[in-house]
């Protein structure tokens, strides 16, 4: 097995042992929102057509100098976006409580578009999952997974590089 297919397997397993330790939300068990699904159709489509992020049907939640922040009316998730959409910047985050589903609904997404060249591993010195597009986008974009999250959520998070093919 490869080093970035270690660092892929071992974070799925952090991923699926979350909720012991404290991450899931207390109402976590009420069937929400498919969380990667939401994080495909309002952030990855998008950003993959060069387009901003898709907030219909969520609440504003605040803008700052850089990000606006939205949140899901039921409170599963926050998506957060580039203010102003730019050539040299575009960046979509969804953080979200537990998803058990998200995990294996990432990994099945990972190995199909590493698998048909639309994107390739990274490897990454934080403890998350980093596939960058190859050729078919410019400027390249990265999706990273962090299923421990820098504020104890896990995060999704597609961002536009500066990097051409």
């Amino acid at each position: 097995m490869t080093k970035a297919g270690a660092t892929f397997c071992a974070l799925l397993v952090q991923f699926a042992l979350a909720p012991l330790a404290g991450l899931a939300a207390p109402g976590a068990a009420i069937a929400g929102p498919d969380i990667w699904k939401s994080f495909e159709r309002r952030c990855i489509g998008p950003l993959e057509a060069i387009e901003p992020a898709n907030i219909d049907g969520l609440v504003e939640d605040g803008v700052d100098t850089r990000l606006e922040s939205y949140r899901d009316p039921a409170g599963f998730f926050t998506l957060e976006r580039d203010r102003i959409v730019s050539s040299k910047s575009n960046l979509c985050r969804l953080t979200a409580f537990y998803d058990k589903k998200t995990g294996p609904a990432f990994e099945a997404w990972a190995r199909m578009v590493i698998a048909d060249g639309h994107y390739q591993m990274i490897e990454n010195s934080r403890p998350s999952l980093l596939l960058e597009s190859t050729i078919w986008r410019e400027p390249r974009i990265q999706v990273e997974v962090d299923f421990l999250g820098l504020t104890g959520r896990p995060f999704l998070e597609v961002r536009e590089t500066d990097l051409e093919s």
